[in-house]
């Protein structure tokens, strides 16, 4: 395992399939990472290792009311990764991050096409399912 790298404090929203993944990973290559889900439950599939090593920070918010963020977000915060279920609760809270917290880089992940390139060309960083799996999809056609 890697030393905590304390320059890339990261916070995760969403800590279902992809928030979880995304969050271990960070954390075995050295982030430290706040991940923030409404539900308990869902942060309960977090490795205890990488929690009591200090690697993994799990709370419990809701990323949508301003209040309780303010008391979550660690003020060295420089990357936020917002990964709900929900394409709109994706972009209301990107706007939150946006607008509330002076974080350098917000990902957020918006799978509806349009939605998408609105908030790109709003100048958030946006991934999208799709268009992941279409380039997946060239990039294995074009090795044959």
């Amino acid at each position: 395992m890697s030393q905590i790298n304390m320059m890339s404090k990261v916070s995760i929203i969403g800590c279902g399939n992809s928030g979880s993944k995304i969050a271990i990973n960070f954390a075995n290559i050295g982030y430290q990472i706040d991940i923030i889900d409404i539900n308990y439950k869902n942060l309960m599939k977090l490795p205890q290792n990488l929690i009591s090593e200090g690697y993994l920070n799990p709370m419990v918010g809701n990323a949508m009311n301003i209040l309780e963020l303010k008391n979550l977000i660690d003020p060295d915060c420089n990357t936020c990764i917002i990964l709900t279920g929900n394409d709109s609760t994706n972009a209301l809270i990107s706007q939150i991050f946006k607008n509330e917290f002076n974080i350098s880089k917000i990902i957020c992940k918006i799978n509806d096409q349009i939605t998408n390139e609105l908030y790109s060309n709003l100048g958030f960083i946006t991934i999208n399912q799709n268009d992941l799996f279409n380039k997946k999809l060239l990039d294995l056609f074009e090795s044959n």
